[in-house]
């Protein structure tokens, strides 16, 4: 659930260093054969959430963009 998935998310964030990445993949809608699409559901709501930029913040976290190095 959202309160969970919140959660899990802040403590890892208290433990994060620098080049740590988070994989996810929010939705804003459910597709029939998604088998996970509850919680990418869940995903979206936190990720877009003020509790996540007030952890990321308190943390000294930053989100960038993925940049892979060829």
């Amino acid at each position: 659930d959202r309160e969970a998935y919140a959660a899990l998310i802040e403590r890892w964030l208290t433990i994060a260093v620098d080049g740590d990445l988070l994989m996810c993949h929010p939705a804003t809608s459910k597709h029939q054969r998604d088998a996970i699409a509850v919680q990418r559901l869940c995903e979206f709501d936190v990720l877009s959430g003020p509790r996540f930029t007030e952890a990321l913040t308190g943390n000294g976290v930053s989100i960038r963009r993925f940049s892979p190095v060829c």
